[in-house]
């Protein structure tokens, strides 16, 4: 919706309308309620249910990624803290 919450009751309707999963003649608009057969309404929850996934999906993918980062920071400290002794020891001639 262009407005989010704030959108209008025709800006809602606007939007069902160009949806294309939903036809003029499966939907009615009440006062309040959008009314739509359970065939529109399982392909919107469908819809719905796979947007919500993909996002998950990133945010997932991003935590991963910060987790590996952080272990591979760990130990490539701690490597060069068992590394830099025996590094010096090596040039004390």
């Amino acid at each position: 919706l262009p407005n989010g919450r704030e959108s209008s009751v025709e800006d809602v309707k606007e939007f069902i309308k160009r949806h294309a999963l939903v036809g003029d003649d499966q939907v009615q608009f009440g006062i309040t309620k959008v009314f739509m057969r359970d065939a529109e309404k399982l392909l919107l929850d469908d819809h719905l249910h796979r947007a919500i996934m993909k996002h998950i999906e990133t945010l997932q993918h991003w935590f991963r990624a910060l987790l590996t980062r952080r272990r591979y920071v760990r130990l490539r400290s701690a490597i060069i803290a068992i590394q830099v002794p025996h590094i010096t020891n090596l040039f004390d001639f």
